[in-house]
């Protein structure tokens, strides 16, 4: 599917740099380029994935905007599968505008947000999951986000969401041969249960894996609660080992919910360190409040921080009822000016929830804590190296249809429905699936993907 317009866009961040990029792709991508380049020879007669120095000439000025190096990577060898030309020019915002300018009037269009890997995917050089992951490792923000983009877009997600397809297939057809050939000698329904449990087995390992995906795509999300003056803010500063958060003998002093984003064990966490928890003194006091509780429902984890110098107060145990239903871990904060007494004073009235002991002026347990977070990142999660992250909604929302939709097919097995139902149920599943391929989805979806992108990949 070569499609009929040529593209144009600036594929490098905007301001000043060592170059700038701008990426043409259709099938005039080499003739535009070629009508406003100076070289020692025409572009259309260079070979394919060549380098080729010279200038771009502004056809109203007749004289160069700008020296540059000229890549030229000829259909089907290419990134969109169409022909494409780089233009590397110095890294100024002028020269890369004007050049852009030029290519845009002599015949290219700008293109629109994720065009580029759109054409790919249309032109059947990636599916729709690799696409995806080219926005995954864009915007990789630790390693471990970075190694999972990188193996869907190796098509590790295609591959078992097609194997699992075709596992289904295999028994779409045995049902049909049921309805066709009646009086044939077939599998029986007891060995497809046996199948079909399988995949649904499969199915749910990949759906708890998901999980981890979505934590890792989406980053985790950590709110500091607790009373006032109880060390929030220097254990958000000892965590991010900078003076971040202001920090006074105040009580109040934080008024506003503070986000700040760190890395723990190779996920992306977002730490939200939020306003003392107590009665509301004035309005200013009462929005605080209603944000902390806000970040309250909407954390995966929730630091409870007490003061382990101090006895347990009231305004310490409503902090706590408030996590009650929530997955959450205390923080004793001062165990340099605590004792062990008054520590394990506190550890027997914490119904249960695990604790850390941290000093967060002296900035020690910090790595106890570290660990504790993974540790609870980890509960309810299946961490394994080898296990597939579903980290895209879609893959998720598609996987759990076709997981409800193998259940059903379980059931009518069970009941020994006609196999007319059972078949219905089959295709049901394998719908599913080729909405998690990409092989079935609306030109909607495809737009609120690519709408994600930048412009220029």
């Amino acid at each position: 599917m070569i499609l009929d317009d040529t593209i144009a866009a600036i594929s490098t961040p905007p301001g000043v740099g060592g170059i700038s990029i701008i990426r043409l792709s259709g099938r005039d991508a080499i003739p535009i380029v070629d009508k406003i380049f100076q070289g020692r020879r025409r572009l259309h007669r260079v070979e394919s994935h060549s380098v080729n120095y010279g200038g771009i000439v502004d056809p109203e000025a007749k004289r160069w905007v700008d020296e540059v190096l000229v890549t030229v990577m000829k259909s089907p060898r290419t990134y969109t599968r169409e022909d494409i030309v780089e233009i590397n020019c110095h890294g100024g915002t002028l020269p890369t505008k004007r050049i852009l300018e030029i290519v845009l009037e002599s015949g290219a269009r700008l293109a629109e947000p994720g065009e580029f890997t759109k054409r790919a995917f249309l032109n059947g050089r990636i599916d729709l999951n690799q696409a995806e992951a080219v926005l995954d490792v864009i915007n990789a923000r630790t390693e471990k986000e970075l190694a999972c983009g990188l193996a869907q877009l190796d098509g590790e997600a295609s591959r078992e969401f097609h194997e699992l397809r075709e596992k289904l297939v295999d028994v779409l057809a045995v049902v049909e041969a049921h309805i066709d050939f009646p009086e044939e000698e077939l599998p029986s329904y007891n060995e497809l249960l046996v199948r079909i449990s399988e995949l649904l087995s499969h199915l749910q390992k990949l759906l708890k894996a998901g999980e981890e995906g979505r934590l890792l795509s989406e980053g985790v999300k950590i709110a500091i609660i607790g009373r006032p003056n109880v060390g929030k803010s220097s254990l958000l500063n000892a965590l991010l080992t900078e003076n971040r958060a202001i920090v006074t003998p105040i009580p109040g002093t934080t008024r506003d919910t503070l986000a700040e984003w760190m890395n723990i064990g190779g996920y992306p966490v977002k730490i939200l360190d939020t306003a003392g928890l107590r009665r509301a003194r004035d309005l200013i006091e009462s929005e605080s409040q209603r944000r902390t509780e806000l970040s309250i429902e909407d954390a995966d984890i929730v630091l409870v921080v007490l003061d382990s110098s101090d006895c347990l107060t009231t305004d310490d145990r409503k902090v706590m009822m408030k996590v009650r239903d929530k997955r959450a871990m205390v923080v004793l904060n001062k165990r340099d000016v605590s004792t062990p007494r008054k520590l394990k004073a506190i550890k027997e009235k914490l119904n249960g929830h695990p604790s850390v002991e941290v000093s967060a002026t002296e900035r020690t347990g910090l790595s106890e804590l570290r660990q504790a977070i993974l540790n609870c990142i980890g509960e309810g999660v299946d961490i394994r190296d080898d296990a597939l992250l579903l980290t895209s909604a879609r893959q998720r929302v598609s996987i759990t249809q076709c997981a409800r939709e193998v259940e059903r097919v379980r059931q009518a097995l069970e009941e020994s429905l006609p196999p007319e139902i059972v078949a219905l149920e089959v295709k049901e599943a394998i719908s599913s699936l080729d909405r998690a391929t990409g092989e079935d989805v609306s030109e909607e979806v495809l737009d609120r993907i690519f709408s994600r992108f930048c412009i220029g990949k």
